[in-house]
């Protein structure tokens, strides 16, 4: 049997993270062999990511990619056990890395990333059980968002990594107008809107909110007329602060979203610009 030193030992660990004990261990099974020691602990990081799949991953972190045309972004959740986990820079780096080979998946989802290698032809799942062994907690690949348009997507990713925004307009990208579009994302994360516009509001919601305006104006003691154009102007204030096209920017209260779009929409030359979509996406969520 070899003579397992500790400086194999340290060698060994600095190599895959793993504890002493456990490097010790697949060094003696491994007759002092090294990438037979490395190769053992890989394959044991899969009986401990099995080990540990049972506990809650509820923390974690959303990181985003898109391309240079701003058509296709790429978004994926990383869960984990706790906040010091997510803040990592070991994690933060998988996260990106994981981001990065999702962005170049056929129809992107969780399993067909999973099973996605890297450069180095190491799949995902691996990738992630190794981490799991390092680490200690459940990590967990939990969402793969793959979106393309015909227009350009504006985006928004908070300090925290807890929050990606997308916006999807009908318009191609232009420098500028990559900046405008960013700026709406930005907006969408910090004021949340429950819709694009009016029409993409849900009919109870819109009823319900109606219905409570009614009563207060009834309980006031208006009547008649009167309480049907007090309940439209308190309508009209709602639809503005809950629908994306009618707001006005969180960061200049004169800057309004429609005139926004209308400006991203002159600088690529579309006659007619909209947003489509938007997308909120956070941890948990």
């Amino acid at each position: 049997m070899a003579n397992i030193t500790m400086d194999m030992i340290k060698d060994l660990r600095e190599r895959t993270g793993v504890g002493i004990m456990d490097c010790k261990k697949a060094l003696a099974e491994t007759d002092g062999d090294m990438d037979k020691a490395v190769r053992l602990l890989k394959e044991r990081g899969a009986v401990t990511a099995a080990k540990k799949s049972d506990r809650n991953a509820k923390e974690g972190i959303i990181t985003a990619r898109i391309n240079d045309e701003k058509n296709h972004v790429t978004c994926i959740e990383l869960q984990c056990e706790t906040d010091f986990v997510a803040k990592n820079e070991v994690f933060q780096a998988l996260a990106s890395d994981i981001t990065c080979i999702a962005s170049k998946v056929e129809n992107a989802n969780v399993e067909a990333v999973l099973e996605a290698s890297n450069a180095n032809g190491e799949k995902v799942v691996d990738i992630i059980n190794a981490l799991i062994q390092k680490m200690g907690e459940n990590t967990v690949l939990s969402r793969v968002e793959n979106l393309k348009t015909d227009g350009s997507f504006g985006i928004y990713e908070h300090f925290t990594k807890k929050l990606v925004t997308i916006v999807e307009f009908n318009c191609k990208s232009t420098p500028k107008g990559i900046e405008l579009a960013n700026q709406v994302a930005m907006h969408v994360a910090s004021e949340k809107p429950l819709a694009v516009n009016r029409d993409g509001l849900d009919d109870n919601t819109v009823k319900e909110q109606r219905d409570i305006f009614e009563k207060i104006t009834l309980d006031s003691g208006k009547s008649g007329d009167m309480v049907s154009k007090i309940v439209d102007g308190k309508m009209n204030s709602w639809f503005s602060e809950s629908v994306l096209i009618d707001q006005k920017l969180f960061s200049d209260n004169k800057i309004t979203i429609k005139s926004l779009v209308d400006s991203i929409g002159k600088e690529a030359g579309c006659d007619t610009p909209q947003i489509k979509n938007m997308y909120i996406i956070s941890v948990g969520a």
